[in-house]
């Protein structure tokens, strides 16, 4: 028998990847439909779309704001600002993302949601804040956010650059969906060309990817096992 197995590597659920919100920049309008853009009037820049091979994550658009250079005291605030969304069960919103200079210039970078209007900056709330450390210049990184605090409310979500001669900021790939938790109570039972696996769901029902392979192999590169209904399944041929 092969040495088992780092084995559940989770698991795509069905009504787990049904996203609410799904906006990859693709499309030449800007902002999309249902998007806004807006500052605090100090300046003359908002969010664009982007198309420059090196600034974009994924596709071939992102959005993107420039950074401006003003006297002291003075700072741009600008919003780029989703459609409403219904946060769902264990919603939360994800984003790829990046600057473009080495170095930190001082851009500060937030994400806020508003439970009433949408283009109102007295009602968001900032649940998430960076600065251009948080990000790489050469290459994207995906954030994730929790919105357990919103579930089952309409909400707008603002992703906000707070600048006086730092940094761009770029984002690419924002979707709002149910997160896909980890499982828990992970057990693996051994034979002599077999394995039962079982584990512990969030979600019971299903479905989940199982991916299994030797020990220390690479996730993304062992054998995947779909698994529809009850959170166990035995493996053969080891």
């Amino acid at each position: 028998m092969k040495k088992l197995l780092l084995f559940i590597i989770v698991l795509f659920s069905t009504f787990i990847n049904a996203q609410v919100l799904n906006e990859g920049f693709e499309g030449t309008t800007f902002p999309p439909t249902g998007w806004v853009t807006f500052d605090n009037g100090v300046g003359s820049n908002l969010w664009i779309r982007n198309t420059t091979a090196s600034l974009v994550c994924q596709g071939v658009g992102s959005a993107r704001i420039n950074p401006q250079t003003f006297p002291v005291g003075q700072t741009s605030i600008d919003y780029l600002v989703t459609p409403q969304v219904t946060v769902p069960p264990n919603g939360q919103v994800r984003f790829y993302a990046k600057d473009s200079q080495s170095g930190n210039f001082g851009s500060i970078y937030t994400v806020r949601v508003s439970t009433a209007s949408q283009t109102n900056p007295a009602d968001f709330t900032i649940i998430q804040t960076y600065t251009e450390t948080d990000f790489d210049y050469q290459n994207c990184i995906q954030k994730f956010i929790p919105l357990n605090a919103y579930v089952g409310q309409n909400i707008y979500i603002a992703f906000v650059m707070e600048n006086n001669a730092g940094d761009r900021w770029l984002i690419d790939n924002v979707k709002v969906d149910e997160q896909c938790l980890a499982p828990t109570g992970l057990n693996v039972t051994p034979f002599s060309t077999t394995a039962q696996l079982s584990w512990t769901s969030t979600f019971p029902g299903g479905p989940w990817e199982v991916e299994y392979g030797p020990q220390g192999f690479t996730p993304g590169t062992g054998t995947f096992v779909t698994v529809n209904t009850n959170p166990n399944t035995t493996i053969s041929g080891l």
